[in-house]
């Protein structure tokens, strides 16, 4: 599907409700990128902006110590006790970075430093004649470092990342109507500001062949023929599968009659204590329109083919903080797993 694109005012989509600070900056031309929360934040915004990504915190890490180490004269004094045993301290994954390892970073890596602070626009922290690049971090009160960058430069990532993400979900997945999907899930929920165009196909047969929004967008619907189905099995989407649908229908309802037979009789057999609310909710999991794809099927029936945050990176006007959501998920991932159970039941622990 390939829309035409209309202008759309440029919105973060990774934070609901931006802080004072975030719209402070915002409206000076900045924008703060969020990172992780942690031990490792110091060393991510340098990562990201000198190796363009954060991947790369641990090596920036080791940059830091090698370069105190290596300039002992210019950082002992400013260090409180043994200063090896502070840089072994300092080489370990769960110690903070300070403004000590910030101005370190910026000699080792040659890098001037505008320092941002709440409703402050910047003023130099390192300012070398000799340094031609320059780290925009911003310095929250609690500690935390933060990058900053132009908000034109983050229009461009956006735009540029939706591109990467439409070559993934189109070209790779080949899913049908990736756009008109980020469409109705982000901007259009109930698809009342739309008009669809009817055409014919191949066989003669009439089909919706374009969507137009009111303000100008238009949808090229995709075809069976150049498109994957969105399920895990094809067979169940009439959409993209023409051969023998009809005979899956039929299973499917033989099946379903002969599992409401058998929770009947668990019924009768285990009075209340059978399964019947799961008789009740059987859903059908197939998708019975033949010239709709699987994807605007499913979105008629209130279900995203994919995350909600996927919807905001497929969108060109939303850059999604990609590596912030990542964190924040393996976060989530390790409370989980901080739930277990040993032979004396379910127990708790701490996650730090």
């Amino acid at each position: 599907m390939e829309p035409t694109t209309s202008n759309r005012t440029f919105a973060a989509g990774s934070r609901q409700a931006p802080d004072p600070y975030d719209q402070f900056l915002e409206r000076e031309g900045f924008y703060r990128k969020h990172t992780a929360r942690d031990s490792t934040c110091l060393f991510r915004v340098v990562s990201e902006q000198v190796f363009d990504v954060q991947l790369y915190h641990d090596k920036v890490r080791a940059d830091c110590v090698q370069f105190m180490r290596k300039r002992r004269d210019l950082y002992e004094k400013k260090i409180n006790g043994n200063y090896d045993e502070y840089l072994d301290e300092m080489s370990k994954f769960r110690s903070y970075g300070s403004f000590v390892e910030l101005n370190a970073l910026a000699h080792a890596y040659r890098r001037n430093v505008l320092l941002f602070e709440p409703y402050n626009c910047g003023t130099w922290f390192v300012n070398c004649d000799s340094y031609e690049d320059t780290l925009m971090v911003f310095f929250s009160p609690e500690k935390h470092f933060d990058s900053i960058f132009p908000t034109t430069f983050i229009e461009q990532a956006a735009y540029c990342q939706a591109l990467v993400y439409e070559v993934l979900y189109v070209r790779v997945f080949k899913l049908p109507d990736v756009m008109y999907s980020v469409e109705r899930m982000l901007h259009d929920p109930n698809g009342k500001a739309m008009k669809i165009i009817e055409g014919t196909d191949k066989n003669g047969d009439v089909i919706e062949e374009k969507i137009f929004t009111y303000e100008g967008r238009e949808f090229i619907l995709d075809t069976p023929e150049t498109t994957e189905c969105v399920l895990d099995n094809y067979r169940l989407c009439h959409f993209h599968n023409r051969e023998n649908f009809a005979h899956i229908v039929d299973v499917y309802r033989t099946k379903r009659s002969d599992k409401i037979v058998k929770e009947i009789r668990n019924v009768n057999l285990n009075g209340s204590r059978g399964p019947i609310s799961r008789e009740l909710v059987l859903v059908n999991p197939m998708l019975c329109e033949k010239k709709i794809s699987c994807v605007r099927q499913l979105l008629k029936e209130g279900i995203t083919p994919f995350p909600y945050k996927v919807a905001k990176a497929l969108d060109p006007n939303i850059y999604r903080n990609i590596e912030f959501d990542s964190w924040s998920d393996i976060r989530r991932e390790l409370k989980c797993r901080s739930w277990y159970f040993s032979g004396n039941g379910l127990q708790v622990t701490s996650v730090y």
